[in-house]
């Protein structure tokens, strides 16, 4: 047996019970991306021996389930194995210790977990173990609650497999525990795709710029929008020279980007570590936009980009940076909007973005603060069950505002439609809207009044807002997690509409895509005071001899998760943030004549 020095690089990820935005994958030396052998099944020994006298087979059942979430998005697969001594070397562990343990040493009192992975110099994983702090009394029952297990288990089980903190609200790899992160996103769905591909998905490519001289943005988060889910698909953060590429699309359906600051660099790989905002006037961060041409009348109405079967791959070209969010001329020009003077839409599909200033929002539910629109679709032959289709999204953006919806029918009949904010399955609230109004095959009856009001916080005792809804009282960290760093200042919200024809399987299908031929943005860059930064390599912590060394030059990585008490030590709801890089020098005893890791390509 032989002692090697190396360099034990540590992600500290604290669980902050408040989110992010964006699927990442781990970077190892010089950006190397950090994954297992493609077809690798990947033994996880499961020790399942704690000091709270839970049942072998609940934990058992837990991980299983955990594992199965990503095997059935991955060729390579995680196979659990029970067993009930000790730990085995030559394979991947989970297992619990106590928090006053060696492995949990400088990583504060508050960590529940860590993922420890073995990788070499390529970036090719060579093993791993998950540790859970068995200081930590963890719902093991109740699947819903923000403590359970699994949200835990599931999510170090995505770091095991090489991915790391996202910023997209309610993604399994964010580092906020939220109810329901025991199932994957399609943003971790997206993110497992980028490193172990299966079947057939679409990519949107491009890249992020800024000035004039059309500078490459390291670090800018890039999110896909699904026209026909209204939720963020996948989103990742852009290179050094600015490039992107979202993979693990679904097909058939279109997107619009959003592309916004990276907001929690201490919780990304440090590959991005350098990146940087401040590329506006006087210093001035650019902030989150929409990808429109640079045409004057498409200011405020992003690019529709389709993807199918036959054009799977999609690069959109120059995306730029933009120093203001970008809205219609036509729609500020009616703001406050007033009795009969609408926004008017004939276009059977059409997505634009709308906003309210805080003073407007202060006022409350009058008629002099809310956006009204008119939808138009009497033109349009009705074909057997087609409704109108009207999506909204601010909630995902981080954008602190909550509205209600009135859908009037301006057919004589004045039937009314109200829609409010509503508890998803797993008791979150959301504030984003995916609604369908019938359209009558009666043509001349199909022209809408749409009312959009913004809800008026109330404050609580350290002035934050929050909203009364029904029986309940949402705070900010409920509806916008990590408010404070995600903070968006202008409340603003992007508007969907178009027609949905719903097929004989019960499901929908949109009629309104607008085939839009996609322009970029290199006639009309913005970021005036963008510059070049390079990505950060781990060069210097590794000699060229040791990193051309294989198993034995391999490079551990950490992530731990934290309790959403602040470290206290108490049970309670957990929150799991991607804290800061603790770098130091360890010594790892190694059997040389035996990997300290087994990986069995699928024969």
């Amino acid at each position: 047996m032989n002692y090697l020095n190396i360099i034990f690089g540590i992600l500290f990820l604290g669980l902050f019970g408040e989110q992010a935005d964006a699927y990442v994958v781990s970077r190892g030396l010089n950006g190397s991306l950090v994954h297992w052998a493609n077809g690798t099944h990947v033994q996880l020994n499961i020790k399942t021996t704690n000091s709270h006298n839970v049942s072998s087979s609940k934990i058992w059942n837990i991980v299983v389930a955990a594992a199965d979430e990503w095997n059935s998005h991955s060729t390579v697969k995680i196979i659990p194995v029970l067993n009930s001594g000790s730990i085995i070397s030559g394979v991947s562990n989970l297992y619990f210790s106590s928090g006053s343990s060696s492995v949990f040493s400088g990583m504060g009192t508050g960590v529940l977990g860590i993922t420890q992975t073995l990788y070499d110099a390529s970036g090719k994983i060579l093993g791993g173990d998950i540790i859970i702090n068995d200081s930590f009394t963890m719902e093991v029952d109740d699947a819903t609650s923000n403590s359970y297990l699994g949200n835990i288990v599931t999510h170090e089980i995505g770091h095991l497999l090489g991915l790391s903190h996202t910023e997209v609200k309610n993604a399994t790899m964010a580092y906020t525990a939220l109810r329901g992160q025991t199932s994957i996103a399609s943003d971790d769905e997206a993110g497992i795709y980028s490193l172990y591909p299966t079947g057939s998905k679409g990519t949107i490519s491009g890249q992020v710029i800024g000035s004039e001289n059309l500078i490459g943005v390291l670090g800018a988060h890039v999110q896909a929008v699904s026209r026909q889910t209204g939720k963020v698909k996948a989103g990742v953060y852009s290179d050094a020279d600015g490039s992107f590429s979202i993979t693990g699309l679904d097909l058939d359906e279109s997107y619009y980007l959003y592309v916004s600051p990276a907001s929690m660099l201490a919780q990304v790989p440090d590959y991005y570590s350098e990146s940087k905002k401040n590329f506006c006037s006087s210093g001035a961060f650019y902030r989150g936009s929409f990808f429109e041409s640079c045409r004057a009348s498409d200011v405020g109405f992003p690019q529709e980009i389709n993807l199918t079967s036959s054009h799977s791959s999609f690069n959109v070209g120059l995306v730029t940076i933009r120093c203001d969010l970008g809205t219609s001329q036509d729609y500020l020009s009616r703001k406050p909007f007033v009795v009969n003077d609408y926004l008017l839409f004939y276009q059977e599909g059409k997505s634009f973005s709308g906003f309210f200033t805080s003073a407007e929002i202060a006022q409350g539910a009058t008629a002099t603060v809310a956006d009204v629109f008119q939808i138009d679709l009497r033109s349009h032959l009705v074909v057997g069950t087609e409704y109108l289709d009207l999506k909204t999204i601010s909630q995902a953006f981080y954008s602190r505002l909550i509205f209600k919806i009135q859908v009037k029918v301006l057919d004589g009949s004045n039937t009314i439609y109200n829609f409010s904010p509503t508890l998803d399955s797993e008791n979150n609230m959301n504030a984003d809207y995916n609604i369908r109004i019938p359209l009558n095959l009666n043509q001349s009856s199909n022209i809408f009044e749409v009312t959009v009001t913004p809800v008026n916080p109330s404050f609580d005792f350290f002035n934050r807002e929050q909203w009364n809804w029904g029986a309940g009282i949402y705070g900010l960290s409920e509806l916008f997690p990590n408010y404070s760093v995600m903070n968006e200042n202008l409340k603003f919200y992007l508007f969907m509409y178009g027609i949905a024809h719903q097929n004989g399987d019960g499901n929908f299908t949109l009629l309104s895509s607008t085939n839009e031929f996609i322009s970029d943005n290199t006639t009309c860059p913005d970021g005036p005071r963008t510059y070049k930064i390079a990505a950060t390599k781990d060069e210097d912590a590794f000699s060229a001899g040791r990193r051309s060394k294989k198993l034995d030059q391999a490079t551990p990585i950490a992530c731990g998760s934290t309790d959403s008490t602040g470290g206290n030590g108490k049970s309670g709801p957990f929150m799991l943030s991607l804290g800061i890089i603790l770098t130091f020098i360890l010594r790892l005893l190694l059997v040389l004549k035996r990997p300290w890791i087994m990986a069995r390509p699928i024969s």
